[in-house]
């Protein structure tokens, strides 16, 4: 016959839409049937598994801290007074544990065992506000920390790129394309229009006559070109130091 609880692992859902949690080697949901407290889960193997014993050695040293995680959860999202864990599997045969949140007030006839045969019903809409916090709080706890400094590194790597090496560099460290490419090609562009207006005042002020040379020739004329074209080198410096601080400010605010 289908086993309900394979089921709900293969679908991803309990019955009712209810969120299921995959992890590791288990899953963790919300009660599928009705049940006389909200705070019910079920923590289930992903195989169908009928015995404790049965668990392979990796589910053996899972169940404990997430068991222990569930309980948790269940403390801080409700106002209970124990946590009840509790293996049966009677009616169905794969191995599930029950993590029940026992509140404060529930009668005394029903609790312990006895609060499975109870008849009290509990709010689906409450049921259900209860497994979203579970939920979300559990899966919260299994997102990876951030390595401490990893992050600001990033950022300072990118930074130190664009302001050292190259306007662009690094964007394209943080593999955007277009906006790298674009410092890059914008500085170097620069850089090539300055060097070919050089070549040729450089070349409009050589004399025909090599020999007749000064030694101090070519300071003389690099003043020269200097002075006659200080709009032109203004505007090329201006430029390249543009894009050079848009390059760190860009690189430094992707990595906020």
């Amino acid at each position: 016959m289908t086993c309900p609880e394979c089921a709900i692992v293969r679908d991803g859902a309990a019955p009712g839409g209810a969120p299921v949690l995959r992890r590791g080697p288990f899953v963790v949901h919300a009660r599928p049937e009705s049940s006389p407290v909200p705070g019910w889960f079920v923590v289930a193997p992903v195989r169908h598994v009928e015995q404790v014993d049965a668990l392979d050695p990796d589910e053996q040293s899972a169940l404990g801290p997430l068991l222990a995680e569930v309980a948790g959860a269940l403390r801080a999202e409700t106002p209970c007074e124990k946590v009840y864990v509790s293996v049966f599997a009677e009616v169905l045969k794969h191995l599930h544990v029950h993590v029940i949140a026992r509140p404060a007030d529930l009668p005394a006839e029903e609790r312990g065992p006895r609060l499975f045969a109870s008849e009290r019903r509990a709010d689906e809409a409450e049921r259900a506000g209860l497994a979203r916090r579970v939920h979300a709080r559990l899966t919260r706890a299994s997102a990876p920390a951030p390595e401490a400094g990893r992050g600001s590194v990033r950022k300072w790597r990118a930074v130190i790129l664009s302001g050292v090496v190259c306007p662009g560099a690094g964007q394209l460290a943080q593999r955007r394309w277009g906006p790298g490419l674009g410092l890059l090609l914008g500085s170097l562009g620069l850089i090539v229009v300055l060097l070919v207006k050089v070549a040729r005042e450089a070349a409009a002020r050589m004399p025909t006559d090599p020999t007749t040379l000064d030694p101090l020739f070519p300071l003389e004329m690099a003043a020269e070109i200097q002075r006659a074209n200080a709009g032109f080198f203004a505007a090329i410096t201006a430029g390249l130091v543009l894009l050079w601080v848009l390059g760190i400010l860009d690189a430094w605010r992707a990595q906020r």
